[in-house]
Order: structure tokens, then sequence, then C-alpha cells
């Protein structure tokens, strides 16, 4: 992909976007509580508030795993964040770094 056009759609989105296999430092800023998107807000996802180069974006799951993961980890630190997975079968690795 053009790297303009890369870099344009991803200042663009407000979702942190990892293809399975990718993995990507982020810094934490926060997380909320909020409707499930994916079932038209019928159960509760987390949304990790996070900045990637400067650019604010979120990621929203209703991973307990990954909620789990991401207790041991405070406002401000740096993470590295791994995906796994496709669909349904995904999973994060979150390394503190």
């Amino acid at each position: 992909m053009n790297k303009l056009l890369k870099k344009f759609a991803f200042e663009k989105s407000k979702f942190l976007s990892l293809k399975d296999g990718e993995e990507m430092r982020v810094k934490f800023l926060s997380c909320e509580i909020v409707p499930n998107h994916f079932n038209s807000g019928e159960t509760d996802c987390v949304r990790y508030n996070l900045e990637v180069d400067g650019v604010k974006k979120m990621l929203e799951s209703s991973s307990g795993n990954l909620a789990d993961q991401m207790a041991a980890i405070s406002e401000g630190d740096i993470i590295s964040i791994l995906r796994k997975g496709l669909g349904n079968n995904t999973k994060y690795l979150i390394t503190k770094i």
C-alpha cells in the first residue's frame, strides 16, 4: 500500500488495528466500560485509550483475559500489544516495556 495513504488511514481512524501476528508499542492512557458495538450494546466491553506515535487510538474488547493483563498496567505505561488470531479467536499478549 502507498505509504502516504497508509499514514492517512492510520491518522483518520479512531481505532487501533493490528493484523494477526502484528505487534505495536503504545502508551496506555486510560480505560472505560462502554456498550459493546458488536452486539448493539447488549453487553459491555472495555475501551482502552492508547497513544501511538502521538495519535490517540482506542481498542475495544470484551476479553476477560485482556482485562486481566491490562489490570497490571498503569496509566502512562508503555506497552507492547501482540495480536494472535482472527475474529472471535483473537488473543492479545500485553508486555510492559
